[in-house]
């Protein structure tokens, strides 16, 4: 009896305070195949997030070409701000190759460019959308285009595939891993720190993962581990360093640029080539 009634008493004094629980994280649009290749290719939470409350990110689709192609545009809250929690510093655009009931197909290299714009993503819709795309240069969206094959017959030899979902979380980020996260970043550095986070970004087809890792204000990383959690020197990338006011933020660098060392960095760990834990016990 006790317990209820403290219950009824948290309850009532949250409905009084106003706060909100709602942390549902799904993606609720009507693109669920483009959210996943978004989740695949971008460094992304896969939502908008704050401390109170979570909700869908913004898919829009700004062309498709005579094969069935989609050039889209996906808006989330890149730059968390408890003031303004809405903020975002990139408008990314990916295309997608093809889809079917299961699986979304896309080519795992120079799908994506990111527009460098400090925007309320609230203020971003159906009617304005074009306008920030019309903002990229004709050279990147063109360039964009020519490496994913844009108005020619499709290719799925040249595709990876990613099961479709509409939860970021549910394949992502896993409570389970945040020990392995924090044994990573402590190899990393050479000392224990508790400070940190981190996330997969994806995963291929032989379970290396593609890992997120991050002190607050200290170096961050870009890091394949095998499906055992093994890696090597090859294995990480820097990806910013806040050091000594030192700022190096790696994707708002050129676009080509940033996808050119991701495709090498892949590439050199076996990214859906092989098992990286074949690779690492010879």
């Amino acid at each position: 009896m006790k317990l209820i009634k403290f219950y009824v008493i948290f309850l009532i004094i949250v409905f009084l305070s106003g706060c909100s629980f709602d942390l549902n994280t799904e993606y609720e649009g009507d693109y669920p195949e483009l959210y996943t290749i978004a989740c695949n290719s971008l460094i992304t939470n896969g939502e908008f997030t704050d401390a109170e409350y979570s909700d869908t990110v913004r898919i829009y689709v700004l062309e498709t070409d005579a094969y069935g192609r989609k050039l889209f545009a996906y808006i989330d809250n890149d730059h968390y701000s408890d003031h303004m929690p809405y903020y975002t510093e990139r408008i990314s655009f990916l295309i997608s190759q093809f889809s079917d009931n299961e699986y979304v197909y896309y080519y795992p290299y120079y799908n994506f460019i990111c527009y460098k714009e400090y925007v309320d993503a609230h203020m971003v819709n159906e009617k304005n959308i074009m306008s920030y795309y019309q903002k990229v240069s004709n050279n990147e969206i063109n360039q964009l285009k020519e490496c994913n094959d844009w108005n020619k017959p499709i290719n799925e030899n040249n595709c990876v595939k990613s099961k479709i979902t509409n939860l970021y979380d549910r394949h992502f980020r896993k409570y389970s891993y945040i020990k392995k996260y924090k044994n990573i970043y402590t190899e990393l550095l050479g000392y224990s720190i508790e400070n940190m986070y981190g996330y997969v970004i994806s995963e291929d087809y032989y379970g290396n993962k593609l890992l997120f890792i991050q002190e607050y204000h200290d170096k961050s990383y870009i890091i394949i581990v095998s499906k055992s959690w093994k890696y090597n020197d090859k294995s990480k990338l820097i990806y910013e360093d806040f050091k000594e006011g030192n700022e190096f933020y790696l994707p708002y660098t050129d676009n080509f640029t940033f996808q050119e060392q991701l495709a090498e960095f892949k590439k050199n760990n076996y990214w859906n080539t092989k098992s990286l834990d074949d690779v690492l016990k010879d």
